[in-house]
């Protein structure tokens, strides 16, 4: 695999201190991964501008923030459902020197060059609103998903239908989305939310940040009108569904991540201390 870029963004909590969606958890970051694993670059948050340096290997991400005057590490895994060109990562964060958990973190974004095939036009997060009704008038709730190609799916910009899948959350609970995009715009999903319920979305893309259609049951009977526009922040509603619970998120400690730890710390570190990068594969308790 070739080096790729992606645009990140999402939020980090501080136990006791913010939470989720709160603005002074708000974190971007724009990232190079080398075909090593290595993975560097550079970003921000409410307490200023930070250099990246870290590794990527298979699912597991660890990574150090250098601040100006303090340095924070990252560990954490790549969300399952979403895949493709877009990530989603969730996890924990404490200082360089400590091995104690300060708060967690969740962050998502898409490919912008480097990977082929290119990112589909629905790849990425989308928010918006259904009604419950056919009229105007209807009580209409707040939606948000984020959409990938399927993995494993063969598609090129000439392909007459994109297989995708999707992973969300509104005011009814989370779910999941599959289905497909035909070349024209068209636009077709069951919803199927973890509490059990199904639904069948149908609508048109039209250009690359909107959505416009109706819900169904699965029986055909129509459940309302819905959009869905295509927002680069992070929701709150998706975070909240990423939130690491107790710590426990399933990452492990890769063999090659001291080999790739070394590397960003000798060629990539941009200025951080080395020491601090390798500390990046020690773990972080709740």
């Amino acid at each position: 695999m070739t080096s790729y870029n992606i645009n990140l963004n999402g939020y980090h909590s501080f136990t006791g201190i913010s939470h989720w969606g709160d603005p002074t958890g708000y974190i971007t970051m724009t990232l190079t991964v080398l075909s090593s694993g290595v993975v560097y670059g550079s970003g921000s948050t409410t307490h200023g501008a930070f250099k990246v340096s870290g590794a990527l290997i298979d699912d597991e991400i660890r990574f150090v923030l250098n601040y100006s005057i303090k340095r924070m590490r990252y560990i954490g895994k790549r969300l399952a459902v979403a895949r493709g060109n877009v990530f989603q990562f969730a996890g924990a964060w404490g200082y360089c020197h400590q091995e104690t958990t300060l708060g967690y973190f969740a962050i998502t974004g898409t490919v912008t060059s480097g990977l082929s095939p290119p990112t589909h036009p629905l790849e990425g997060q989308w928010v918006g609103e259904y009604a419950n009704g056919v009229d105007p008038s209807a009580t209409k709730q707040r939606t948000a998903v984020v959409v990938s190609l399927r993995p494993g799916v063969t598609w090129t910009p000439t392909s007459a239908l994109a297989s995708i899948v999707g992973i969300g959350n509104d005011d009814v609970g989370t779910f999941k989305m599959s289905g497909s995009c035909k070349l024209d715009g068209t636009w077709e999903m069951v919803k199927y939310y973890d509490c059990g319920y199904i639904w069948d979305y149908k609508g048109k893309l039209n250009g690359s940040n909107n959505i416009a259609g109706f819900w169904s049951h699965v029986s055909g009977a129509i459940g309302g009108a819905f959009t869905l526009t295509k927002q680069e922040k992070l929701d709150t509603l998706i975070s909240t569904q990423n939130m690491p619970t107790g710590g426990e998120f399933g990452v492990v400690v890769p063999a090659t991540l001291e080999s790739i730890l070394q590397e960003a710390a000798n060629s990539w570190n941009q200025g951080i201390p080395a020491v601090c990068v390798q500390s990046s594969k020690a773990p972080l308790r709740p």
